[in-house]
């Protein structure tokens, strides 16, 4: 059933997102991520070609689910895993740039077979899956909204860069959970 605000304004408010239906909330990235945001695995060139599969900055520019099968590999320690490993669920952002729009691109974990980390110019949020659909969270991030948002955070110098705290700051709309997983499946389409 979709929401009509001209023949039903009753059911709208007003936001910093705009308008919206008054059941909805709103958060920041922040708010909804467990243990923060944090920052991805410092590779060494010769440990590339072996190991574990390593989710780089390249790999969120394709399709929407990071296909762990087309990633480069690393030889890493058990231990990296602790502080750097993925979840299925897990949203990733460039954290660095060549040009300005390729800043804070989004794309998500959906399934892992095997052990795998991301790489320093990323940065991961895991969700709170009781707030939060993380496939509604991957699609909202790459919103026309939170592009602009996020674009006119980025510091450019040589390269592009933005940080966790601009990240974190950016408003999500939060509708009922069951809603942002039917918003995920049309996004998905």
């Amino acid at each position: 059933k979709l929401r009509d605000p001209k023949t039903h304004p009753e059911q709208f408010k007003d936001s910093g997102l705009g308008l919206m239906p008054k059941t909805w909330q709103m958060a920041t990235l922040g708010e909804v991520a467990v243990g923060g945001i944090s920052n991805g695995y410092f590779k060494k060139p010769e440990l590339v070609g072996s190991g574990y599969p390593l989710v780089n900055v390249f790999d969120l520019y394709q399709d929407f689910g990071v296909d762990l099968s087309k990633v480069q590999r690393i030889s890493a320690k058990r231990k990296a895993f602790i502080k750097y490993g993925l979840e299925p669920g897990d949203c990733l952002f460039t954290r660095s740039s060549l040009v300005l729009s390729g800043i804070a691109h989004c794309n998500i974990i959906r399934s892992l077979d095997q052990p795998a980390i991301f790489e320093c110019h990323l940065m991961r949020v895991r969700t709170d899956k009781n707030r939060i659909v993380p496939e509604y969270l991957a699609h909202w991030c790459r919103s026309a909204f939170a592009k602009r948002f996020l674009m006119q955070r980025a510091k450019q110098v040589t390269m592009t860069t933005i940080s966790q705290p601009d990240l974190s700051d950016l408003l999500i709309p939060l509708p009922e959970k069951e809603e942002q997983g039917e918003i995920a499946k049309i996004a998905d389409r």
